[in-house]
Order: structure tokens, then sequence, then C-alpha cells
């Protein structure tokens, strides 16, 4: 169930402002599948500048969460602070169609500008907030230089 709903509607002509915090339970049900990935017990904070012209919304602000990551090296769980800038356009309708090999050059050019599409009369923002959080995690995350390594691992 989505959590984070913006209905355009009832967003205010110009700029607004709102915060919310990103539950313990909610990083979890989002990093659910995530291997190697979760949430460290503590909640988060998502703040957030809306800009509303007509049907189209800017959203600008910052996540911060802190998440438990797996290290590669040793394989031992290590506190990850999230620090994630959110700037996106949202713009009312569907995309252009996609097809599974190539993307259409509008959406390519849309993705390259920061510009996201939403149904109806209201902008979700579960994904955005997930897929920003996790865009923050290294592909291969070390717990640090002093990181034992799998030493500790073969010497058990």
């Amino acid at each position: 169930m989505d959590q984070f709903v913006l209905n355009v509607p009832d967003l205010d002509e110009g700029l607004s402002q709102r915060s919310y915090e990103l539950s313990a339970p909610w990083l979890d049900g989002q990093l659910a599948n995530c291997d190697g990935i979760g949430a460290f017990g503590t909640t988060g904070k998502f703040d957030l500048d809306i800009t509303r012209r007509g049907s189209q919304v800017l959203l600008r602000g910052r996540v911060n969460a802190t998440l438990a990551v797996r290290c590669v090296r040793c394989l031992g769980d290590y506190e990850f602070p999230v620090d994630a800038e959110v700037d996106v356009l949202m713009l009312p309708g569907r995309g252009p169609a996609k097809t599974p090999t190539a993307k259409d050059d509008a959406e390519a050019e849309e993705d390259d500008l920061g510009i996201e599409r939403y149904e109806g009369d209201q902008i979700v923002l579960d994904d955005l907030l997930r897929d920003m959080i996790l865009l923050e995690v290294p592909m291969n995350p070390n717990c640090g230089d002093d990181c034992p390594g799998w030493d500790h691992l073969i010497a058990e």
C-alpha cells in the first residue's frame, strides 16, 4: 500500500512544503527484496518543496535515512547514511510506449531531464523515494578501510 501520495488538485498553486517521516516498517517494506540492504531500525526523513503550475508539479527535496548494508569484503552489516537529493518534474499522462529492447527518443530525453509521469490526479511518491534511496548505495559497499575482509571468516 502506498503511504506517500500527493493529490494534485489539492496542492496549492505555487510553492508549498511538506515533511514526511520514513518509518522503519516503511523502509523495511521498500527494501524487502534488496539483498544486502535493509532498514537499520531507525526512521528517515523526507523534506519536499512542491511547486505546482497547473497539472505540472516540480518536486525538490532531500531524503535522509540510515540503512544496514552488507559489506562485500567481510559480509558484515554496517550503518550506511543516505542523503539523497530529489529533483523531478512530474507531468500528467502516460509516457511514450515502451518496448523491451529499445527506448523511444522522447522517453530517453525525459529520463535524462528528470521528468516522470503520473496518472490520474495522484502522484505516488513511494517508488520515487525507494529509487532515490537505492541510488545512493554503492554497487560494492565496504564498511571501511579497516575492514578485515574475509580473513575473519577463514579463521573461524
